[in-house]
């Protein structure tokens, strides 16, 4: 009896982490949805006047790297193994 309620614990955790890595997956392919159509709005701010305060005091640098960064996880993230990595982690 307990035994099959530990089984019942177990497939309802498996279903918890991975209802929980598809919301994670629905958020990062929105996020690279994103940040392809912001790439030419970025282009443009570049080419404003303004962008010189922007430059001098870092701004658009720390953007860039913040970009840069949420799309190389964003990546390592959706990788199957790495997925797979995160599943036996949170199994843990």
């Amino acid at each position: 009896m307990k035994k099959k309620k530990r089984e019942k614990a177990h497939e309802n955790n498996e279903l918890i982490i991975n209802s929980k890595i598809k919301f994670i997956a629905n958020i990062l392919e929105s996020l690279a949805e994103i940040l392809i159509l912001f790439d030419p709005l970025l282009e443009k701010m570049l080419l404003m006047e303004e962008i010189e305060e922007y430059y001098r005091n870092g701004t658009i640098e720390q953007i860039i790297r913040l970009f840069d960064n949420i799309s190389k996880q964003s990546r390592e993230l959706t990788t199957p193994s790495n997925l797979y990595t995160l599943l036996k982690d949170l199994k843990n």
